[in-house]
């Protein structure tokens, strides 16, 4: 992955930088090692399928893709049900 560092122009910004090193970034690692591989690896895939499917929606002449067994939020937009 990738960190942006927090600038003004072309000048880092040290203190945001350090905030990022001592304590966003180590708060992140934490949380990931709640994840067990299984469950980090189905992700990747997951992303992978989505980005693979948006990359052919154009050469179909799509603009989005609705999965089989997607569960719409209604019938339609004049339905409440």
């Amino acid at each position: 992955f990738m960190v942006h560092l927090p600038a003004r122009g072309r000048t880092i910004t040290s203190h945001d930088a350090i905030d990022i090193f001592d304590t966003i970034l180590p708060s992140m690692a934490s949380a990931l090692v709640a994840f067990s591989n299984e469950s980090l690896n189905f992700h990747v895939f997951c992303v992978e399928d989505q980005e693979q499917l948006r990359s052919q929606l154009p050469l179909h002449n799509l603009v989005a893709f609705i999965a089989n067994g997607s569960i719409l939020p209604r019938a339609s937009g004049a339905d409440d049900s």
